[in-house]
């Protein structure tokens, strides 16, 4: 059976518009899996620092535990020197 070249290149074009679907599927498949694989690393990204601020906002909390133990050691020191001053003195 004779084709004319209308023919030939009408089933050429299909071809060609195949082999570009195809290749674009490929492509869009190949996105898919990256946006995918972003995902996953946005969503442990996200974890990670939640559990960064939680740890951020205790050791906060407990630095500012330590400087009020501070401030309080201070004045008892502060304190205990006049104490001693003042027995000193007297005895002198």
């Amino acid at each position: 059976m004779a084709t004319t070249p209308q023919l030939d290149k009408a089933i050429e074009q299909f071809e060609q518009a195949m082999r570009q679907l195809e290749a674009a599927w490929a492509q869009s498949e190949r996105n898919q899996g990256t946006i995918s694989k972003l995902q996953g690393e946005a969503e442990a990204l996200k974890e990670d620092r939640a559990k960064l601020a939680s740890e951020l906002d205790e050791v906060r909390a407990r630095a500012e535990e330590l400087a009020e133990a501070n401030r309080q050691a201070a004045r008892r020191i502060e304190l205990a020197m006049a104490r001693v001053r003042t027995v000193i003195g007297e005895e002198a």
